[in-house]
């Protein structure tokens, strides 16, 4: 199952050209921006309000472009003209003796480490 993270959003219809909305009843899939600037941009028109993104823990748009460009999660408009980031999770559960493995910890390639307790989890890749 998808599992989606919904931007509140009004829909600008001269965009679903510039963007390449692919047409049906299902939220349509927006076509990945051509870099951050164009990126944010259209964040911005559809009121997404990423002032504070990089701010923290907050990732920038920088990130949403890469998980964009590799396929780890997409954009989409649903009938409500909401903007939404869907990613689609894959879990692995690993069982020994009854016991079950658990990540404690994630590290990061910049170094950046998240404290949890769960199975194996990871975005789903194209």
């Amino acid at each position: 199952a998808e599992v989606f993270c919904s931007f509140m959003a009004k829909a600008c219809l001269s965009l679903f050209g510039l963007f390449g909305l692919q047409s049906s009843k299902k939220p349509q899939v927006v076509r990945c921006p051509p870099n951050e600037q164009a990126l944010a941009d259209f964040l911005e028109q559809h009121e997404v309000d990423t002032s504070s993104w990089g701010d923290g823990k907050a990732k920038p748009v920088a990130s949403l472009l890469r998980e964009l460009n590799e396929g780890s999660c997409s954009l989409r408009i649903d009938q409500a003209k909401k903007l939404q980031r869907w990613v689609e999770p894959v879990f692995v559960q690993i069982t020994y003796n009854g016991k079950v493995l658990v990540e404690r910890m994630k590290v990061f390639p910049n170094g950046s480490q998240r404290v949890h307790a769960t199975i194996l989890a990871e975005k789903k890749w194209r």
